[in-house]
């Protein structure tokens, strides 16, 4: 559920996985929600490590 919520809101994510690049998204919107998108972020970022 974290990563479909990440795709949609995030599209920094998709682009460039470095965190560093999701915390400097430009718009209002993503500003406004960065703590829950960072937090769904490495959770899927967690989830995908220990899948592989």
């Amino acid at each position: 559920m974290t990563e479909i919520r990440l795709r949609k809101t995030a599209t920094g994510t998709r682009r460039n996985e470095s965190d560093r690049e999701i915390y400097r998204t430009p718009s209002k919107q993503t500003r406004k929600h960065q703590h829950i998108i960072c937090n769904a972020y490495h959770t899927a970022l967690r989830r995908k490590n220990l899948r592989e």
